[in-house]
């Protein structure tokens, strides 16, 4: 089954691009992603609990990022079971990355899945309208994950370790 669609991400492609190279950063945008665990370079495993048709699945599944061309493009490979017995899936998912303005940049998407159980047998136009819809609220969930990281002050953004030897330096001085 193909599925193809674009959304457009307000931050600048190399934001965009970074996340992307780290899907644990990108949990809490992912549509009913419950865990990402990396296993090596560019594989990771992971969870994700939706409602598809009249069913609820919960995949367990792997993933690899492959065919990486650095601020461009982007292949995702992946399989998976759904723990509560309705089937099991495998695909590949195309993403192309472009900008479109200093600080907006468009993601055009190719997905080929390929679904066997119970899953299989909603029929192409139920599973098509999830994705579309999974794929709108990601990117709703991306935007507004860096329009949220604007809005904190420079002092808050930094990093653990910089915080840690910040505290050690004031208790050094004490």
């Amino acid at each position: 089954m193909q599925i193809d669609g674009q959304f457009d991400i307000n931050a600048p492609l190399e934001k965009v691009w970074e996340n992307f190279l780290n899907p644990v950063e990108l949990l809490p945008c992912i549509p009913g992603a419950q865990e990402i665990t990396p296993i090596t370079d560019n594989n990771y495993s992971g969870v994700i609990k939706e409602k598809v048709g009249p069913i609820v699945v919960k995949i367990k599944g792997e993933a690899q990022l492959t065919d990486i061309k650095p601020k461009k493009h982007l292949t995702i490979t992946g399989k998976g079971t759904d723990l509560l017995k309705a089937g099991k899936f495998s695909g590949q998912c195309n993403l192309d990355l472009e900008e479109i303005a200093k600080d907006k940049t468009r993601v055009t998407y190719n997905i080929d899945v390929q679904l066997v159980g119970r899953l299989a047998t909603f029929g192409q136009r139920i599973i098509v309208a999830k994705v579309k819809s999974s794929s709108e609220k990601f990117g709703e969930n991306l935007n507004q994950k860096f329009s949220q990281a604007e809005d904190i002050p420079v002092e808050e953004k930094e990093g653990f370790f910089t915080k840690l030897a910040n505290f050690i330096k004031w208790l050094l001085k004490r």
